[in-house]
């Protein structure tokens, strides 16, 4: 790293294939990690392009409902929740990117997910990643014929697929179209999610920095995926993990291991501890 002096006093993650390995889970390591840094008193929390349903899973392992109570962001930042998944501030898509979005991602061969503050809504129950999310989430959808009445209630869209070029495709088409009106990146290799203008991770860590009153040049994120460059570029310190994209990995400052192999343990015994300030536990 650059600055080896400027201490950390805040650490945010990502989930998705960061702070949870590909089957999902919490491993030990990482559960022990995150204890350590709540003994130092150190401010940690989560940024996810995940609904508010889906940090439910997280909250009492990683005991995020105890001591400082840090809001964490959901839909990317789009959704400020508090540790009880009550809504603290929600951005929505403006309708016309909305229904552009979903004709978009429909003529590039994608399906659609729609979510809302408080449901993830399907057109086909039996696409492609839709049992995927179910288990990634803890949450099952509902199925509409159509999303004509949800258009104004969009906080995410999501555009999947099997065939990972045609995901990389409609990114670019879609940060085309709506350059200046919503945000479009891909958050796994077979997702892109669109949310709206500022509703991106860099904002979030942003107002979580804010909230803490830190300086952002002390503040430390760890992701993976094009959706997290944004908080990359606000924060004091990047570290990607090694399963992360080489997009990604170019914009950090340190790259640890993959989350098959505790990277986020790793992360924080290797770059974080060593430049936290100790204090007592809250």
């Amino acid at each position: 790293m650059s600055d080896t002096v400027t201490p950390i006093s805040l650490f945010i993650s990502d989930v998705d294939g960061t702070l949870l390995t590909p089957d999902k889970s919490l491993t030990p390591a990482t559960i022990a990690a995150v204890q350590r840094l709540h003994a130092l008193g150190l401010p940690f929390t989560l940024v996810s392009s995940r609904p508010p349903q889906g940090f439910a899973m997280l909250i009492e392992p990683l005991e995020l409902n105890a001591g400082l109570k840090l809001p964490l962001a959901a839909f990317n930042g789009g959704m400020i929740i508090d540790p009880q998944l009550t809504c603290l501030g929600i951005d929505l898509l403006p309708r016309e990117c909305t229904q552009e979005t979903i004709e978009t991602m429909r003529a590039q061969g994608l399906e659609v997910w729609l979510y809302t503050e408080t449901g993830w809504y399907v057109t086909e129950p039996d696409g492609a990643y839709v049992t995927h999310e179910i288990h990634a989430i803890k949450a099952k959808p509902i199925t509409v014929a159509d999303f004509s009445g949800l258009i104004d209630k969009a906080a995410k869209l999501v555009g999947s697929s099997k065939d990972f070029a045609k995901v990389v495709a409609c990114e670019q088409v879609l940060a085309q179209k709506l350059q200046g009106k919503a945000n479009a990146h891909r958050s796994q290799a077979y997702y892109i999610d669109v949310t709206p203008l500022g509703a991106d991770k860099g904002h979030a860590v942003e107002k979580i920095a804010s909230i803490c009153g830190i300086p952002l040049a002390e503040v430390a994120v760890l992701g993976d995926m094009e959706n997290d460059l944004p908080m990359f570029a606000t924060a004091g310190v990047a570290i990607a993990m090694g399963n992360a994209t080489e997009a990604v990995k170019a914009k950090a400052d340190a790259v640890t291991s993959d989350n098959q192999h505790d990277g986020f343990a790793e992360a924080v015994t290797s770059f974080i501890l060593p430049r936290v300030r100790s204090r007592p536990k809250i």
